[in-house]
């Protein structure tokens, strides 16, 4: 495996491939923490350090690795705003970002400047009940920017490009997860919609945030389909950031079924940001969701299983950023001891970081864009394993230095200086 973008952590940094294979670090890598770097796994991953080998530099350790100052993802103000301890639930950490304020307590501004509900345009939340229903009913409630109804011609779009929340199982989690469909291929037409706007401020700025407010407890999520061209306002590859782009935002998890954002020679500025991020390939299907990995057995036959029960991935292909959290090594979900118990083991690693539910035994996952861990998911907490939750790609994975000239809406914020001349006045 070869990572050709840079590698960034305000913790330590283990980096090490198994014996017989190799990792190769091609850009700068940095960790932030006093007691350093190691290139071997940490004893609480379970892994034998006796097999598994320092990472190769494409150009040397001395020049690539370096121990740094924090980079706060979101400005230090932000950080310094955090406090677990007081009763105020809208500061408690970065997975503020992808949630909504709790209204009656206050937001504080260095992060609600940043938070995503606060930054989109549109503001999506459906809301499902089952009581004396059937079948559901399903409502959705659209907002703008302001937090007021947007044009009832775009929330019929939006509600368009919706399909009706269904119980799907995550085998990672061990349980169904209630799952709202979003077709990409029709959010277009939205786009377009809001963009007849005579006000400004009504057009759309690149983001969406998706919430599923329905009064039972499951888990929720939403589901990216048929997204392999995103919605854009403008095509040219060197469009302004703030009129070319789309990002993904919600406050559970997100699944991206098939390919996405493939469409054309260059990938739109792009995100997806969510309490975990869960990669289905073009083979997906809901009715094998359950099925064990390899196939539901044959009754006739023992020894064969039923043909097209298998949970096969094909080639797929997905160009964007992803923040998300993940279940780190050795992490306890009791609450008085989140961080330092042994139930769940090893976190599976950066290389895991994009959750997968079938069988990729030499089939390729081909990414193109960034991975960014701010948080510990809170909604979706199964315990990393592979055995029959899935088997692990061929990872022809890549950064996109493109991001550098066109980050994806949202998040970024830049402050620029221009030098003139003095004026006595």
């Amino acid at each position: 495996m070869t990572i050709d973008g840079p590698v960034v952590t305000n913790h330590k940094l283990y980096a090490a491939s198994p014996t017989g294979k190799s990792l190769t670090l091609a850009s700068y890598v940095s960790y932030n923490k006093d007691y350093g770097y190691a290139e071997q796994p940490p004893t609480a991953t379970g892994y034998s350090t006796t097999n598994w080998h320092a990472p190769a530099y494409s150009n040397s350790k001395s020049s690539q690795l370096s121990k740094a100052d924090r980079i706060e993802p979101a400005g230090k103000d932000m950080h310094d705003e955090f406090n677990t301890s007081d009763a105020n639930p809208n500061n408690d950490g970065y997975r503020e970002l992808i949630q909504k304020p709790v209204t009656g307590f206050s937001d504080p501004p260095n992060i609600a400047r940043f938070r995503m509900y606060n930054q989109a345009s549109l503001k999506v939340l459906v809301s499902q009940t089952t009581v004396g229903a059937n079948p559901p009913t399903q409502t959705v409630t659209i907002l703008g920017h302001d937090n007021n109804p947007v044009d009832p011609a775009v929330a019929a779009k939006v509600v368009d490009a919706l399909g009706m929340r269904s119980s799907i199982y995550d085998r990672r989690e061990q349980q169904n997860v209630s799952v709202t469909p979003i077709d990409v291929s029709k959010f277009n037409a939205a786009v377009l919609e809001m963009n007849t706007a005579a006000n400004p401020d009504s057009k759309f700025n690149g983001i969406v945030y998706f919430s599923d407010v329905s009064p039972d407890g499951n888990k929720r999520a939403f589901r990216l389909e048929n997204g392999a061209q995103l919605p854009t306002t403008e095509k040219p590859v060197d469009s302004p950031p703030n009129v070319r782009g789309f990002t993904v935002a919600t406050d559970g998890g997100m699944y991206i079924k098939g390919d996405y954002n493939t469409s054309g020679s260059q990938p739109v500025p792009s995100a997806v940001m969510a309490d975990a991020v869960m990669i289905l390939s073009n083979n997906w299907t809901d009715s094998n969701a359950s099925n064990p990995l390899h196939g539901v057995d044959d009754p006739m036959n023992p020894s064969t299983t039923l043909p097209g029960t298998q949970r096969n991935a094909t080639a797929t292909t997905v160009q964007t950023a992803i923040m998300a959290g993940t279940i780190p090594t050795g992490y306890d979900p009791t609450p008085n001891d989140p961080y330092n118990g042994d139930n769940y083991g090893p976190s599976g690693g950066a290389h895991n970081f994009p959750r997968l539910l079938e069988n990729w035994t030499g089939v390729p996952f081909n990414f193109k864009g960034s991975m960014v861990q701010l948080f510990t998911s809170t909604m979706f907490t199964g315990a990393w394993a592979t055995g029959d939750n899935y088997s692990p790609p061929n990872r022809n994975w890549s950064s996109n230095p493109d991001f550098a000239k066109h980050p994806s809406p949202g998040l970024f914020s830049f402050t620029t200086y221009s030098r003139g001349p003095w004026h006595r006045n």
